[in-house]
């Protein structure tokens, strides 16, 4: 399991790493990562969820706003991250690609959210909620903030349910990734570091379970690339209520 008190500062890992965040993700997932990020679009999309105040959280380089305004332009678009190395990365990529609209981008923690109670209609977060601290207290807090029926789209690595596949993929996970993240990133502790959150953090229906354990309903999982990552939709009811199927 990794330490509570390491996941609290793994923003300075990532701060370190911002210079090659981006093509890391890009080489070391062979491009997966843009395709799970569009996917998260899709199925917000056939779901017919058109956000009007949208909020994403651990943004990093704001691949996933950027991602989500080639589809949708929401009236408010805001992306909140604790690294500032990483959000000035994206502030440079949201003016070189900018939606049209204004994109406000604040450095904040994930489990104090700065925004009131029902402000936002959708929450997405991306390949970050394993490194918070305590995940039911964000998740409590991303319930905070929703409205009434609004939408959560969690995108994490998960493990491959095929025996023989996770075998090749722990391989490549523990053995491979780690030593050329650490050579190409210079830090070698940074992708030691990724593949110890991956492997502790709960996946599939334990994870379902804790998001209805924290309020949410209408709760599904997406499986991609043979299970290596998973979009997770959850929908807030008030706790205590449901909503209609």
């Amino acid at each position: 399991m990794i330490e509570s008190d390491l996941k609290s500062n793994s923003w300075e890992i990532f701060n370190r790493i911002a210079h090659r965040y981006d093509f890391l993700n890009r080489f070391l997932s062979f491009r997966q990562d843009v395709r799970w990020r569009k996917a998260v679009i899709r199925i917000m999309t056939e779901h017919r969820i058109n956000p009007k105040r949208y909020f994403d959280i651990a943004t990093g380089t704001c691949d996933q706003i950027l991602e989500l305004c080639r589809r949708l332009i929401p009236d408010t678009i805001v992306g909140m991250d604790m690294s500032e190395n990483m959000l000035r990365l994206g502030k440079s990529k949201i003016h070189e690609k900018g939606p049209g609209k204004p994109v406000f981008l604040i450095q904040g923690d994930g489990m104090q959210i700065p925004f009131r109670d029902r402000y936002f209609d959708c929450i997405t977060i991306s390949f970050g909620i394993r490194n918070f601290a305590d995940l039911e207290k964000s998740l409590n807090e991303m319930h905070r903030i929703l409205v009434q029926g609004g939408h959560l789209f969690i995108l994490e690595f998960s493990l491959p349910y095929n025996k023989i596949f996770r075998f090749f993929y722990l391989f490549y996970f523990r053995r491979i990734l780690p030593k050329l993240g650490g050579m190409i990133s210079g830090d070698k502790m940074a992708y030691g570091y990724l593949n110890k959150t991956v492997e502790s953090f709960p996946y599939g229906r334990n994870m379902i379970n804790i998001l209805e354990e924290s309020g949410f309903k209408n709760t599904g999982e997406y499986t991609l690339f043979f299970g290596i990552a998973t979009i997770y939709l959850a929908q807030k009811a008030e706790r205590g209520n449901k909503i209609s199927q």
